[in-house]
């Protein structure tokens, strides 16, 4: 595939009969692709835990592999995620700005103090775009603390307070020097989190994306994170394709 594409086990999330996680992580390996793990799958909640420890780096050994943070805001959960990021040979966690208070508490001390522990376990903490203004404030403060973009988000989040939603361009144009890792999916009005090239995201703007990622010659994961889309929507799409096919000779 030449890029280095992995599945978010999120996306699973999203459908009834998917099995055990080690048929997930199976399935997506077997076709080429590593895996973004979150802390949870089912009934097992807490998987970043201890108990789980074993398990997933077994599971996760012939993987490529990365995390995406919960709920944690505090020193123990997120020495809890990096102790087990390490124990698997997961090389990035993908957190918020909730997690590292740098969203409305600005507790620059603590996001430091999460960014060295990960560091000295070799692991690299990414922070998913918000706000473009709140991401600003954040890689200016916090020394060491990588950049995931999430392509969806960029076109529902504003660009500074009280500002309109913008795009992916000025997220990359601001942060390609910090970005790490990249979640893939594309937007519509009517919610986010679909598949690249079903929603309203501009061609050119996924080209500006991939122009982006030769300039810094990227070699972070590209990460699918995408759900369903919903059966009106199903057919909405159906109709249209079968309509534009009509017209075609």
């Amino acid at each position: 595939m030449g890029r280095d594409y992995r599945i978010s086990l999120w996306n699973y999330t999203h459908y009834s009969n998917t099995g055990s996680l080690e048929q997930a992580v199976k399935e997506c390996s077997d076709a080429g692709y590593g895996v973004e793990l979150w802390d949870y799958w089912k009934d097992d909640r807490d998987l970043f835990g201890p108990v789980h420890r074993e398990r997933l780096r077994v599971l996760l050994k012939p993987v490529q592999v990365s995390f995406h943070s919960g709920g944690v805001k505090d020193l123990v959960g997120h020495m809890k995620q990096i102790e087990t990021a390490q124990a698997c040979g997961c090389d990035v966690i993908v957190v918020h700005a909730d997690n590292l208070r740098v969203g409305s508490e600005q507790d620059f001390d603590f996001a430091r103090e999460v960014v060295a522990l990960a560091g000295e376990h070799g692991v690299t903490l990414a922070l998913e775009n918000g706000p473009l203004w709140m991401i600003e404030r954040a890689l200016e403060n916090v020394e060491g603390l990588s950049f995931c973009l999430d392509t969806g988000h960029t076109y529902h989040e504003e660009m500074r307070p009280g500002s309109s939603p913008g795009s992916m361009r000025p997220y990359l144009d601001a942060f390609k020097t910090r970005l790490v890792h990249l979640h893939l999916q594309d937007w519509i009005p009517e919610g986010d989190h679909y598949s690249v090239g079903t929603g309203i995201i501009p061609r050119a703007d996924w080209e500006y994306l991939l122009g982006a990622l030769d300039e810094i010659k990227f070699s972070g994961a590209l990460v699918i994170e995408i759900r369903p889309r919903g059966p009106l929507l199903l057919a909405r799409d159906s109709v249209q394709f079968l309509q534009g096919a009509r017209a075609v000779p």
